[in-house]
């Protein structure tokens, strides 16, 4: 079961768009790692996820 998902998440700054159509499913008790480039928008989806930050359009479901 999942704990924490989302679907077709998108999100950017201004005209810049940073994620586009991501989607993740967490499940609980897993290891997970997220990795990538610098400015590949790595910190911009946790801080979605945490909702520390503007976004749009997002969908996120979490489980308990």
């Amino acid at each position: 079961m999942a704990i924490l998902k989302c679907c077709d998440l998108w999100a950017g700054y201004g005209d810049k768009t940073i994620i586009e159509g991501l989607n993740l499913s967490i499940r609980k008790g897993s290891f997970n790692i997220l990795c990538g480039r610098n400015a590949a928008g790595k910190s911009t989806l946790l801080k979605i996820l945490r909702k520390l930050d503007a976004y749009y359009g997002i969908k996120v479901k979490k489980e308990r």
